[in-house]
């Protein structure tokens, strides 16, 4: 048996072919490779068939099993979190192991990205989008955002930028520009932080826009060809779940079907993917105080389990299907 790998010394971004040759015709084969960063490794694996002259194409041929199906291309989904900041890349990784192409993109408090919310680059997050469409790897049919809080707003105005943005979920995130300006959206609602709840358990925040928000600040996303998946936790402590009426009231009736509204009872701001540990308030860095998400453990948890599967199934019915109905070929 012998595996050649080109090129020898391949770049970060090179796309590197592999071959495998010596092989019985129709052998199953695995193939495993790993890299190491800092104190990380990073590995996969992929089980291949050969062909009738015992030879296998990584780059060409789809894995049957292994840590990915398929070698693409793939849905592409940009997942992206809120006032956290830094990289979070666990639900990228969750996303990428049913078959997407995933993106987990930093905005602040990243390497060399801007360490205030304040001072977010909107060209940057247009010139991500720009390059993860054009990915080799991706389906050239648009991309997915999946964005929870500020990360979810964000997205909603990249929807209105980016024509390469074909679907949005956005998890609890307010449908309007927050607290400052953000590229050409100049139009923000301040908070009044004079509206926070102090308790014993933390701080509720989800009244503190209220005060300057008018239903004209909402995005019009309506007037975009993107697809919305709106969740909204009921109990939720950061922003007000009310705000998803107002955005269906603000869709022409002939624009509804563009937005899907899945709203559960006594669920909190922080829904994560299913069966991650819930998370009613946690201390935040960046303002040094510890602010309450909300969410009953037992409901949250099933709004969990729910919700990730119409996240999943919202994306590959979004991603993989072009405006005609024609479905594009994956392994998905």
């Amino acid at each position: 048996m012998e595996i050649k790998v080109y090129p020898d010394e391949p770049l970060v971004d090179d796309k590197i072919s592999i071959t495998i040759s010596g092989l019985s015709p129709q052998q199953k084969v695995t193939v495993k490779s790993s890299v190491t960063e800092g104190k990380y490794t990073f590995s996969c694996s992929a089980c291949f068939i050969s062909d009738s002259s015992g030879h296998v194409f990584v780059d060409k041929q789809p894995s049957i099993l292994g840590t990915y199906t398929g070698p693409g291309p793939f849905p592409g989904v940009i997942d992206m979190f809120g006032m956290t900041g830094g990289l979070i890349e666990f639900r990228a990784a969750i996303l990428a192991s049913r078959g997407f192409i995933v993106f987990a993109l930093p905005y602040f408090q990243y390497d060399d990205l801007p360490k205030y919310v304040k001072d977010i680059n909107f060209d940057y997050l247009k010139e991500s989008i720009d390059w993860f469409s054009n990915h080799s790897d991706v389906i050239k049919n648009g991309v997915g955002i999946l964005g929870v809080s500020k990360g979810a707003e964000i997205a909603l105005m990249l929807s209105l930028e980016c024509p390469q943005v074909k679907s949005v979920v956005n998890i609890n995130g307010t449908p309007f520009c927050s607290h400052y300006p953000l590229g050409p959206f100049t139009d923000f609602v301040e908070s009044d932080f004079s509206r926070f709840e102090f308790t014993d358990e933390g701080v509720h925040l989800w009244d503190a826009l209220n005060s300057n928000f008018k239903p004209d600040n909402v995005l019009n996303t309506w007037e975009s060809d993107v697809q919305i998946l709106y969740i909204i936790g009921d109990d939720d402590k950061s922003a007000d779940p009310d705000y998803a009426n107002v955005v269906y009231k603000c869709y022409p009736d002939n624009q509804k079907h563009k937005l899907t509204i899945k709203k559960y009872p006594k669920a909190g701001h922080l829904i994560e993917p299913a069966y991650l540990p819930v998370c009613r308030s946690s201390f935040d860095k960046v303002s040094g105080m510890v602010f309450v998400w909300g969410g009953i453990k037992e409901d949250h948890a099933r709004a969990q389990e729910d919700s990730w599967k119409s996240i999943l199934n919202f994306f590959k019915s979004t991603l993989l299907t072009n405006k005609t109905g024609s479905s594009f070929s994956s392994q998905l």
